[in-house]
């Protein structure tokens, strides 16, 4: 199955089987908010997602994170994770998201920001990619694949093969 023209996305290729949970868009005040969901079976939760949130963040925290994603891939510093926190949302509570790892890479030519961890709550593994959208920093468009940890484990690597088979616009 291909994905195609979803915000930065051009194009995606899901693996066989994989199927799209019917969604849609909600209009919101400051814009549409836009999900997108798709997972290798109806009996499994685990999901790989494309999230617009459909607002923006604040002018500072888009400079914090055009200037993360400017620098050479890396692993981020703790004071770069705390000037992100407008950008990573509740990603950044360490009451709601225990952080694994969090870095700057190259996804097919798009430097991205990349945050690997558990969310508490549901102990869900996430492996999670935050896209600038337009060069200011303060649009982002989040990828996600998330699941609990034995289906995390076994779909993991069809997920990250659709996530690298991604063309952006």
């Amino acid at each position: 199955m291909i994905v195609a023209g979803h915000g930065q996305i051009a194009q995606m290729t899901l693996p066989p089987g994989w199927a799209e949970v019917p969604q849609g868009e909600q209009i919101g005040l400051a814009g549409v908010r836009s999900v997108r969901e798709f997972k290798p079976g109806a009996q499994c939760e685990a999901t790989l997602c494309l999230f617009f949130r459909g607002e923006p963040v604040d002018f500072y925290a888009g400079q914090q994170f055009v200037a993360v994603l400017k620098e050479p891939p890396h692993v981020l510093t703790l004071q770069q994770w705390e000037l992100l926190v407008d950008v990573l949302g509740t990603t950044s509570d360490p009451k709601a998201f225990q952080l694994d790892e969090a870095q700057t890479l190259d996804l097919n030519g798009k430097r991205v920001l990349v945050v690997e961890g558990i969310w508490a709550v549901y102990q869900h593994k996430s492996y999670q990619i935050y896209v600038d959208v337009d060069g200011s920093g303060r649009f982002i468009q989040e990828i996600y694949f998330i699941g609990p940890k034995e289906q995390f484990e076994q779909y993991r690597s069809l997920a990250k093969q659709a996530i690298d088979s991604i063309v952006w616009q």
